[in-house]
């Protein structure tokens, strides 16, 4: 976007292929849960969020959070991380989202 932005010029190339290498630090769940909990805080600083309170914190997010905790859990004891690993990411996010509201 940035080169493009600066007025250069880019090409579409749908059959070009792209690798990535992620490091095995990068692939923890202690990775994802900070990459999401970061992002939910920052979400709510650079654009906070507002509305009726619950314990001092926006209803509507802590809702989503522990909604998505609660699917989280239920859906790890299943096993299948196709089920599980969106409402993780989801609960990081809200989590993070939360631990900001006030700071």
């Amino acid at each position: 976007r940035s080169v493009l932005d600066a007025g250069n010029v880019g090409w579409w190339v749908p059959d070009a292929s792209v690798e990535h290498f992620i490091p095995r630090d990068r692939q923890t769940l202690e990775y994802i849960r900070n990459y999401y909990e970061l992002s939910g805080r920052t979400k709510q600083k650079l654009d906070p969020v507002h509305g009726p309170k619950l314990f001092g914190q926006p209803r509507w997010v802590v809702r989503k959070a522990l909604s998505a905790e609660f699917m989280y859990r239920v859906n790890r004891l299943r096993g299948d991380p196709r089920a599980w690993i969106k409402p993780f990411c989801d609960a990081a996010y809200y989590w993070g989202m939360l631990s900001r509201v006030g700071s």
